[in-house]
C-alpha cells in the first residue's frame, strides 16, 4: 500500500472512531486540516536526527523534503508537484 492509500485508510478509520463527538464529515475535516501540519512535523523531525543516527543512516536526509512536499501538495493541490 502507498502513502496516500495508508493515509486514508487511517483517515477512514480516525473519522469513524471519534464520529460520536462529531460528525463523520466534520472528523474527515478535521483530519484534512491535521495532515499537512503532521507531514511539516514528520520533516522537522527527521531534519532533527543527531549526526550519529545519520551517518548510520543517510537515507534519513531525503525524508525531510519529502514529508515537506507532502505539506505543501496538500496546502497547494493545484500546484503541479508531481505525485
Amino acid at each position: 500500500m502507498n502513502l496516500r492509500g495508508a493515509l486514508d485508510r487511517f483517515r477512514d478509520i480516525y473519522s469513524g472512531a471519534f464520529s460520536k463527538w462529531a460528525g463523520s464529515q466534520q472528523m474527515r475535516e478535521i483530519f484534512a486540516i491535521a495532515e499537512p501540519i503532521a507531514m511539516m512535523d514528520m520533516a522537522i523531525r527527521y531534519w532533527r536526527q543527531p549526526r550519529s543516527t545519520v551517518a548510520v543512516n543517510p537515507w534519513i536526509r531525503g525524508l525531510v523534503p519529502y514529508f515537506a512536499s507532502l505539506a505543501y501538495r496538500k496546502l497547494q493541490p493545484d500546484s503541479g508537484w508531481p505525485d
